[in-house]
């Protein structure tokens, strides 16, 4: 319950010291005057904590009705506090100061009058009380209410609206010890004195079903061994669900499930399943069937009930709005196996995509709503403060129509103060033993009847969500759900009649705030590595699939994509109540370490020299350049080899062989067509990349090569100096010749014939 500026003021205690003086006295002796000795600065020596209510919401009639409060008294001091007796007084009720403040404003700061009305105790109360030292009793204060202004004993309930009840604890010298307040809400019946209807306001509650994603890519490889624990009796997921059997058989709930729980709950009570544990290394499943069995043979009865109406998530629960933002998917359809393990997990219930979107983080900016809207939804929940206008006269607007660039969406907004309530009201608890605390649920009563009241005749409408990852005392919960739904301010109602209702009277025309700081995102850390993934996903897919179809690696790489949106699950956010954002971004970088470990699974085999590079010798124009591919993975693969000259240096160019496979656990050498124009020394880098060239595959290889190959030029320079030496030597043949005839006819007499060749 919220705190109350300035209760202990001088001002309020002289009053109600003052309006307790004159209380008439029924058995017990009058309440001694209060004093001003517990102070802000010093704690109150007992702590007052109201426990029930009976009834939670009286009616107005004027036959007076018994009205029982109980009261938890802890001592918080060493030493017993003996004849402490309990008192009560009435303020005024919350409309007669409601004006144009804010409901939520106007119940967290009530101020306080200069006296209160006291009210008389019954003689069966508990007026005098023993407490030991910091120990703890209950006690009842037990009183009447009417509609009448008699100076009769009991409660005035003057008016339709919520009256603040204030109870003191003093010590036999008039002492105040501790004091607390509460709500007395109440309305009229369902028509005035003119029997006209009135209209009670239409309370539908949200129940979540989700739970933190426990595996990531493989189906079948939890990543710990909590889920199983979590649905025996008496633990969490048990107790939600056990709230939903309890109410839903007779209250309109709306049922949030995440598909990726009922998934992981099949997968347990199908008894094939391991663990991951720390070192990495997958561990035999623990054979926890039956609690799984059980447990999803509960929920198949639930989803039966006629007023439990069921959403899904998208499975995993991503935290939408941090994926916007940070330029990521999500889907909001499951891969085929998934689905039919939850259909058959169901009972042959689909789990088409649902129309209802529960924004993880409460709020939500336009381009995520629009991307909603585009997926399909036609309503969204939200928290009340993300959007404006937030309220209308005073009062917080409980629906909205939210305008999109795909449709407009119906908005359910949610009271953050009366969320408040509701948190603390279901409380964590660890059996259905009986109601732990209630001392929530009076306020929560007080903001429906204040709504009832300012506008009897319309229809009002408030969403209650549990938190999502609820914990609760199941009779706590059903309690509060009861008392929200039947009571004399309000009745059941679904989501979706709600919500018709919200819009049908009316409901303003609203648009998304800008987010603040305070929005919970997910961890930058986690964004990365989701990043990371993303873009890893299509080398895979090239890697693993190329162009043709492996069924092997398929699942795997479904798997991949299954598991970044596990990482991108809204249980990582920092106002998590499971896992939060160091689990997160663990959980992200394991998935990425799996996937950095299947594109390093393939890569060219290094050389064993100390150099780290190949030496090759080639003799030929058209020489082939062996390269070794290593695939360690389980899988057949696709890849490129790329071979070039370091620099660009001309002189060696290399083939494309195209796409190659290699078979899975296995090398295989392939020869790429080298074609040389010159001899000499070439430095060569050998690249390995998936098809495509989209992704590298291992580190560059360094290749060295020698060739003895006489390039174009030396073989033109070659012909040249040939045809040079040819000519030269037919010069040389015809002088002989020519010299050998002069010789001839010199000896035999004849005239000498001048020359014509040489000189």
């Amino acid at each position: 319950m919220r705190r109350v500026a300035a209760l202990v003021a001088a001002g309020w205690v002289a009053g109600l010291a003052a309006a307790w003086a004159v209380a008439p006295a029924a058995s017990a002796a009058p309440a001694p005057a209060l004093s001003s000795t517990a102070t802000a600065s010093r704690p109150p020596a007992l702590t007052l904590t109201v426990t029930d209510m009976d009834p939670w919401t009286p009616a107005r009639t004027t036959t007076r009705q018994p009205l029982t409060i109980t009261v938890q008294v802890h001592n918080t001091t060493g030493s017993a506090l003996d004849h402490v007796t309990l008192s009560a007084g009435r303020g005024n009720p919350v409309t007669s100061q409601f004006g144009t403040q804010g409901l939520d404003t106007v119940l967290a700061d009530h101020k306080l009058p200069s006296g209160l009305r006291p009210i008389p105790a019954q003689p069966t109360s508990d007026s005098t009380l023993s407490v030991p030292a910091f120990g703890t009793v209950q006690a009842t204060f037990r009183t009447t209410t009417s509609t009448s202004t008699s100076p009769t004993p009991g409660i005035c309930l003057c008016a339709n609206s919520a009256y603040p009840v204030y109870l003191s604890a003093t010590g036999s010298s008039g002492t105040e010890l501790g004091f607390t307040r509460t709500w007395v809400a109440s309305t009229a019946p369902l028509t005035d004195t003119e029997g006209n209807p009135l209209r009670r306001v239409g309370v539908s509650w949200v129940w979540p079903l989700i739970d933190v994603p426990h595996r990531l890519a493989d189906a079948h490889v939890f990543t710990d061994r909590t889920l199983p624990t979590e649905l025996e009796r008496n633990q969490r997921l048990s107790r939600a669900l056990k709230v939903v059997e309890d109410v839903g058989v007779d209250h309109p709930m709306t049922l949030v499930v995440d598909p990726e729980l009922i998934d992981e709950v099949a997968v347990l009570a199908g008894g094939r399943y391991s663990y991951l544990s720390a070192a990495g290394k997958t561990e035999r499943g623990d054979g926890k069937v039956a609690a799984a069995a059980a447990w999803l043979d509960r929920l198949r009865q639930v989803i039966d009930y006629p007023d439990v109406r069921v959403e899904f998530t998208p499975y995993a629960d991503p935290d939408i709005q941090s994926l916007t933002s940070s330029h990521l998917g999500y889907h909001t359809r499951m891969n085929p196996t998934m689905l039919a393990r939850v259909v058959h997990a169901l009972g042959g219930r689909r789990t088409l995509p649902s129309t209802v979107s529960w924004l993880p983080g409460g709020a939500a900016d336009q381009r995520t709503l629009t991307r909603i809207a585009g997926n399909g939804a036609t309503d969204v929940i939200l928290d009340g403060s993300s959007v404006r206008p937030t309220n209308l006269g005073g009062l917080p607007a409980s629906a909205a129509t939210l305008h999109t660039r795909h449709g407009d969406l119906s908005a359910a907004l949610t009271s953050p103060a009366m969320q408040s309530d509701v948190a603390a009201g279901i409380a964590e608890g660890t059996g259905d033993s009986g109601p732990s605390d209630l001392s929530h649920l009076p306020s929560l009563l007080a903001e429906i009847a204040v709504r009832a009241d300012t506008q009897p005749y319309e229809a009002r409408t408030a969403f209650l969500a549990a938190p999502r990852y609820v914990n609760p005392d199941v009779a706590s919960a059903e309690a509060v759900i009861r008392a929200t739904t039947t009571s004399t301010v309000a009745e059941p109602s679904s989501l979706s009649d709600a919500l018709t209702r919200g819009v049908a009277e009316g409901s303003p025309k609203a648009r998304a705030r800008h987010l603040s700081a305070s929005t919970p995102t997910l961890s930058p850390d986690l964004l990365v590595s989701a990043h990371d993934v993303r873009h890893a996903l299509p080398a895979l897919y090239a890697l693993l699939v190329g162009s043709g179809q492996t069924p092997t690696a398929k699942p795997l790489l479904a798997g991949v994509g299954r598991g970044l949106q596990r990482i991108e699950s809204a249980a990582f956010l920092s106002t998590s109540t499971t896992a939060g954002p160091r689990t997160g971004v663990r959980r992200a970088a394991q998935l990425r370490r799996q996937t950095d470990s299947l594109l390093r699974g393939v890569y060219i085999v290094r050389p064993d020299s100390d150099h780290g590079a190949y030496t090759y010798t080639l003799t030929s124009k058209n020489s082939p350049l062996p390269i070794t591919i290593d695939n360690t993975l389980p899988y057949r693969v696709f890849v490129h080899i790329e071979i070039s000259t370091v620099g660009g240096l001309p002189g060696l160019t290399t083939g494309d062989i195209g796409t190659k496979s290699v078979a899975a656990d296995s090398k295989q050498t392939f020869r790429v067509p080298a074609h040389l124009q010159r001899s000499g020394r070439f430095a060569l880098t050998a690249t390995l990349s998936t098809p495509g060239r989209d992704h590298d595959l291992g580190a560059p290889v360094r290749l060295t090569v020698h060739s003895t190959v006489v390039g174009t030029i030396g073989i033109v320079i070659t012909v040249v100096a040939a045809i040079v030496l040819v000519l030269a030597l037919l010069v040389r043949y015809i002088r002989r010749i020519q010299r050998l005839r002069r010789k001839r006819r010199a000896s035999s007499g004849l005239p000498r014939v001048p020359e014509k060749i040489g000189t």
